[in-house]
């Protein structure tokens, strides 16, 4: 409760906005504002739904690129993919492999050292 005016006039202004927030409150009711509180509760729950599905799709993804290359360690990328949620996705470096999808064959294994002897074959070559 809040005294304003000094002692002789005394206001209580807490008396005041309470019956004005009733107020406006039984306006509000009668007039059909409850609808937008709805609304915004179903979007709220909307959203909230759709950020727990990203999160369990976002997680799953290291786990569907092992099943394309059906490596023998595939279930353990599957629970490295939902460790990596408290990690901050700090592990999934190590959980994508050689960074494409489909099977490693020895015709898609990189040879870095080649690569590098290409490189410096060229350059080399540019340079005289």
């Amino acid at each position: 409760m809040l005294r304003a005016f000094g002692p002789k006039r005394a206001y209580y202004l807490r008396s005041t906005v309470d019956s004005d927030r009733t107020a406006r409150l039984g306006q509000a009711e009668k007039e059909g504002a409850v609808f937008p509180d709805y609304f915004a509760l179903g979007v709220l729950v909307f959203v909230v739904l759709t950020l727990f599905y990203a999160v369990i799709a976002i997680h799953d993804i290291p786990h569907l690129m092992a099943k394309a290359r059906s490596p023998p360690h595939q279930d353990a990328i599957h629970v490295a993919g939902w460790v990596s949620l408290f990690t901050l996705h700090a592990i999934w470096p190590f959980l994508m492999g050689d960074g494409g999808p489909g099977p490693v064959t020895a015709e898609r294994r990189i040879d870095r050292p080649a690569i590098a002897r290409t490189r410096l074959a060229r350059t080399d070559a540019g340079a005289h």
